[in-house]
């Protein structure tokens, strides 16, 4: 992997901490693929930006507070994998 490549998705994954999903879809390829973990609600692959900020968006919109720490980029040729850890605090419920 290149180190423009590193040093782009390094800037994707702060600018996703300082504004959100929206704001990093200026540092990712048109084209980007998404692969979920399993285990997250509508689970699947997205494909394109404006598919990946909404399903992202959605799922993480449902909390109070996000967090997320890139812990390593793994090199995969012309592409790039990432391991990330997140916190997430939900919202609370509103009691009528």
């Amino acid at each position: 992997m290149s180190e423009e490549n590193v040093e782009l998705a390094r800037r994707a994954f702060e600018a996703v901490k300082r504004g959100g999903f929206e704001a990093a879809s200026d540092h990712v390829h048109p084209e980007i693929e998404f692969h979920t973990y399993a285990q997250v609600p509508e689970a699947g692959i997205y494909r394109g930006k404006e598919a990946v900020v909404n399903h992202n968006e959605h799922l993480f919109g449902q909390f109070e507070d996000v967090r997320f720490e890139l812990d390593e980029l793994l090199d995969a040729g012309d592409r790039w994998s990432s391991c990330t850890h997140s916190t997430l605090c939900r919202r609370a419920a509103i009691m009528r």
